[in-house]
């Protein structure tokens, strides 16, 4: 009798045994790796990309919104980045030969007189001939002194002949001055043309001969006549 009951006893501590296989139970734990899913949020970080794209195009807007400002001009450099060209003069940066304008004529002529007066004001000596050159795209007939006044003769005295004299020396200074300050201006003027303009200008046919005589007019007659045909 006592050996079938530890028989039997051995074979209850058996099945308490398999309870203890129950714990595997604590397996379900496991579930909580579900919560990896979470991992899906992941494609919110897409969600921050769509954000930079909008404020690259935020960006873009406010560059087309400055290019179309008639402050300078626009071009692209060699990475295809519209960038701001201004005028190579402080004081004339709001004038520019350029094509971003909708009356070209209008911004050449505006641009002109602009620069007429910079020089007018600027040029230490004759500026307002050179800016009558500018201008009228031409050279100012400068008038010479008339006569020499005799002494004693027609009510003339020593100080009518020094008049006349000094007269002579201011022609004769107006004469050179003009011709250095029109080849002066040409640089003025070259340096207010943007990147296009400029590229322009050297593929016309005389403008070799234009740019090593330092022609200011005939650099001002080309720029006129590209802003017409424009």
């Amino acid at each position: 009798m006592s050996l079938q009951i530890s028989k039997e006893g051995k074979e209850g501590t058996g099945a308490k045994g398999g309870k203890g296989g129950k714990g595997s139970k604590g397996g379900k734990g496991g579930k909580g790796g579900k919560g990896s899913k979470g991992g899906k949020g992941g494609k919110g970080s897409k969600g921050t990309k769509g954000a930079k794209v909008a404020k690259g195009a935020k960006v873009a807007k406010v560059a087309n919104k400055n290019q179309s400002n008639d402050k300078g001009v626009s071009v692209k450099d060699h990475n295809d980045n519209i960038t701001m060209c201004e005028g190579r003069i402080e004081a004339l940066n709001m004038f520019t030969y350029s094509y971003n304008c909708c009356s070209l004529k209008a911004r050449y002529v505006n641009t002109t007189q602009e620069i007429g007066d910079y020089i007018g004001m600027t040029f230490e000596y004759c500026g307002n001939d050179t800016r009558s050159s500018i201008l009228h795209l031409e050279s100012p007939r400068i008038p010479k002194p008339g006569a020499k006044p005799v002494s004693g003769v027609n009510g003339a005295d020593e100080i009518d002949e020094r008049i006349w004299d000094m007269k002579v020396d201011f022609y004769v200074k107006r004469v050179i001055f003009l011709e250095e300050n029109i080849k002066k201006a040409f640089y003025i003027i070259w340096g207010q043309c943007s990147e296009e303009m400029k590229y322009n200008l050297k593929n016309r046919e005389n403008f070799e001969k234009i740019s090593r005589e330092l022609d200011t007019i005939g650099l001002l007659k080309e720029i006129k006549q590209l802003m017409s045909e424009y």
